[in-house]
């Protein structure tokens, strides 16, 4: 259930963000490639933006930290998270903060639901 609300969030924000940019015919909307993420396999990671540079984090290890550099076109490799490893947080940003909260780790019963709240 937590799974599908968190999607369910993730996909409210998305298709807020897209009704909100004007019709455009340009191709300022259109996609186009961008450095590969060097970081590993991204499943399960925690995404946010701030200060005009993206952020992956808790992609392959659980604790590592990357950073997107648009201007540049580069991924820089930042120091661990510093809480326990975990996947599937969820991540957000107010005020020039970024918050990481919650996620699951793996434990001998499955996965245990984390509920702690971290600022970067």
């Amino acid at each position: 259930m937590k799974d599908y609300l968190r999607h369910l969030l993730m996909l409210v924000l998305c298709v807020g963000t897209s009704c909100v940019l004007p019709a455009q015919t340009s191709t300022e909307y259109l996609w186009s490639h961008k450095a590969d993420f060097i970081g590993g396999k991204a499943q399960g990671a925690a995404t946010f933006a701030l200060n005009g540079e993206g952020y992956v984090c808790l992609a392959t290890s659980g604790k590592d930290f990357w950073k997107y550099t648009p201007s540049t076109n580069q991924w820089t490799k930042l120091p661990n998270f510093p809480g326990p490893p975990r996947k599937d947080a969820a991540a957000f940003t107010v005020n020039g903060k970024a918050y990481l909260v919650g996620g699951a780790v793996q434990s001998e019963n499955g996965n245990d639901d984390m509920t702690d709240v971290w600022e970067y």
